[in-house]
């Protein structure tokens, strides 16, 4: 992985820099037009984590130099590990009491 120092000065460097800020992890990416645009120069690399064909990751991106590829790891701190550990728990607890979990994210299912 590159180092944050080396990452400032390319983008510093290069005018044809763009940032493509994440959006949720359901959108898709299209990274056949992300491919066609690293190849014309028209943007000078990527940083991804999140893939259109999740698992699988598209061929041209894992050959090509100026791509970054990482998994999904935005949740991966301690604390919030920790945390959705209660939440589950909180809700399995709930649910097994024939409650309703204090967490529930799909709230469709219980009406």
């Amino acid at each position: 992985m590159v180092g944050f120092d080396h990452c400032r000065h390319f983008t510093s460097r290069n005018r044809n820099f763009r940032k493509i800020l994440p959006g949720q992890r359901e959108q898709q990416r299209n990274e056949a037009a992300l491919v066609k645009a690293l190849k014309k120069k028209q943007i000078a690399g990527a940083a991804l984590d999140v893939y259109e064909n999740e698992p699988q990751i598209s061929r041209e991106l894992l050959d090509r130099r100026n791509v970054v590829l990482s998994p999904h790891i935005a949740s991966a701190t301690r604390e919030t590990r920790d945390k959705m550990a209660d939440y589950g728990g909180k809700n399995c607890i709930a649910a097994l009491k024939g409650g309703r979990p204090p967490h529930l994210v799909n709230t469709k299912i219980l009406g």
